[in-house]
């Protein structure tokens, strides 16, 4: 699900483990797992484990061992097995441990958690925190998901009900054999046998024992079973079955509590019982076609790995925000209508109408799907009128104005809250949602495009999804240099770092190191010239005001060009001590 997003899995598991993933590392060996388990049969028995036994100990010694050798700042480590794999979570305290698809009674250690249902949550969070007011923001809920490949729908049902799982009374196995046996229809049952029905034999004649399924099997009992029984005599956390059984347009006859309450419409999907009568009415319903079975299917694709993958994208960003960013205050509003592949070159702009003119004139001859935003911020010169110079002529450019003052980098831009019209990250949130091609460019106003720059452009693979983030180098004051992520198909937002504001794109983005410099125009002889103005908010006494006086008086007055890229002035304002005092402003 995740990989075909883009970002980089590493899976470690059992050698003759073969899951999609950019790298599979063989941490148990078969002959180990053999040794261990000899010749026991998981799909006519229950699973056989122990956390103590000699396969296990391999595992977690040679996991431990293979994620030390690949570990980088800021990965996470995902614990599909919950305190199963403890402690190989254990041993690499400095990743960020989420544990996913929460779904079992015990265990729920890692600081970051997913749980597969509000249902399985509410039982975690217990009654005491009915009253208590301190929940966690970051215990979250996402569901679990299903590739739509492996189900088939289908509406016309044969004459049999179904029943699909561990074939114990805790599952309530019992309770469809007996409303079945009482209304006289058929009921296939599949699954593995345990202490309750020990034998194929152990079932009433009514009952067909199919035994263990693969995909293939259960995509076909599934599909052509009139309903299918999930009537689990515990909360259940989430039921899968009951979902895979909606993606082939099989009504669910559920008992009433746990996750079905979230995931069987009562007379749309199924129902939701209590008593016998009720079990008995509900077969009653279905078998006289009260349940349409498009609206299972539709119901079930909201499970799908294209729906759910987004939830899981969106929760790692946040856990990844602690880290890096912001934390809960982090604000991603960046929300981008992407309607064709190629580049949107993303240029704001005040009073750089020369600058800007010369640097749209390197652009033409540029040979690729592209296209220009210029968004002018309070622009008093001639901006406008070279614009529309080049729109005449061809140029696929689109102009807007952004008419808020905007608080430059560095102190003013420290002082001012990121949520702010007038901040840095707010303008260029404006801009860059404008953008409609797949690949954005952080393009300067002053920047010039060199043949070079055009060749590698021109030789890019657009129709590749994998989100890179590539960097240039920008030649500024007398020659220095600045390498910077310009240009991206991986961007989710921006976000403020103090004295200006950082792209944010997907952390799985594969990094490219172009060593192409890109020329600017302006130099430290020749700065813009409202750098050197007094702020916008000047004389409003207001709380931004308050608190950029406040940083000054305590901090100094930074020369007026402390804060631009690569600038000698900024060496004072970026060493790690007044960052760091500054950053406590935020």
């Amino acid at each position: 699900m995740m990989q075909n997003r883009g970002h980089h899995i590493i899976h470690y598991g059992h050698e003759y483990s073969d899951p999609p993933a950019d790298e599979l590392v063989t941490v148990i060996t078969h002959e180990k797992w053999k040794e261990t388990y000899g010749d026991h049969d998981y799909k006519s028995k229950f699973f056989k484990f122990n956390t103590e036994d000699a396969a296990y100990k391999e595992f977690y010694r040679n996991a431990i061992s293979e994620i030390g050798k690949r570990k980088q700042k800021h990965d996470f480590i995902l614990p599909f097995w919950g305190s199963g794999v403890r402690p190989i979570c254990d041993a690499h305290p400095d990743l960020i441990n989420v544990e996913p698809g929460i779904g079992y009674a015990g265990g729920h250690w890692a600081r970051w958690k997913v749980f597969e249902s509000y249902a399985i949550y509410h039982a975690w969070c217990g009654m005491e925190k009915v009253s208590n007011c301190n929940q966690d923001n970051y215990a979250t809920v996402i569901p679990n998901y299903f590739d739509l490949d492996e189900f088939e729908f289908c509406g016309d049902k044969e004459d049999y009900f179904l029943y699909v799982g561990r074939v114990f009374n805790g599952k309530g196995v019992n309770i469809a054999i007996e409303v079945t046996g009482k209304l006289g229809i058929k009921l296939k049952v599949a699954g593995q046998l345990s202490n309750d029905y020990p034998t194929p034999d152990s079932f009433p004649d009514h009952v067909e024992y199919v035994g263990y399924v693969g995909v293939e099997e259960r995509k076909e009992l599934m599909k052509k079973a009139k309903a299918s029984f999930l009537p689990s005599q515990y909360v259940e956390p989430f039921g899968g079955v009951q979902v895979e059984n909606l993606l082939c347009g099989t009504p669910t006859i559920t008992s009433d509590w746990g996750a079905f309450v979230e995931n069987n419409v009562e007379g749309v999907t199924g129902y939701r019982c209590k008593t016998f009568g009720d079990y008995i009415k509900a077969c009653q319903n279905i078998i006289e076609g009260k349940i349409d079975p498009k609206s299972c299917r539709e119901f079930g694709e909201k499970f799908s790995l294209e729906n759910v993958a987004p939830q899981y994208e969106k929760y790692f960003q946040d856990v990844l925000n602690v880290y890096t960013g912001s934390g809960w205050y982090s604000i991603d509003g960046l929300e981008r209508k992407i309607t064709d592949k190629g580049i949107s070159f993303v240029c704001r702009t005040k009073n750089e109408a020369d600058a800007l003119d010369k640097g749209l004139a390197s652009m033409e001859g540029l040979n690729i799907n592209y296209e220009v935003i210029v968004v002018m911020n309070q622009c008093t010169d001639h901006t406008e009128e070279v614009v529309d110079k080049y729109i005449a002529k061809g140029m696929p450019l689109k102009k807007f104005n952004y008419d808020v003052p905007i608080s430059i980098p560095g102190i003013q831009h420290l002082a001012t809250p990121v949520d702010h019209p007038s901040s840095l990250v707010s303008f260029a949130t404006y801009a860059f949602e404008k953008a409609q091609m797949s690949y954005v460019f952080w393009w300067g106003s002053d920047f010039i495009m060199s043949g070079e720059m055009k060749k590698f452009l021109q030789n890019m693979d657009y129709d590749s999804d994998t989100p890179q983030a590539i960097k240039f180098d920008s030649v500024v004051n007398q020659g220095r240099i600045n390498t910077e992520v310009y240009l991206t198909n991986g961007l989710v937002g921006f976000e403020k770092d103090v004295y200006t504001q950082v792209m944010k794109y997907k952390g799985s983005s594969k990094t490219i190191s172009t060593g192409i410099k890109i020329h600017c125009q302006d130099d430290e002889e020749n700065p813009k010239s409202y750098w050197e103005k007094d702020p916008w908010f000047k004389g409003s006494e207001c709380p931004i005001e308050k608190k950029y006086n406040k940083i000054i008086k305590e901090q100094g007055k930074p020369h007026p060009l402390a804060f631009r890229a690569s600038d000698p002035h900024s060496e004072e304002w970026y060493n790690p001590t007044k960052y760091k005092m500054c950053r406590s402003y935020v």
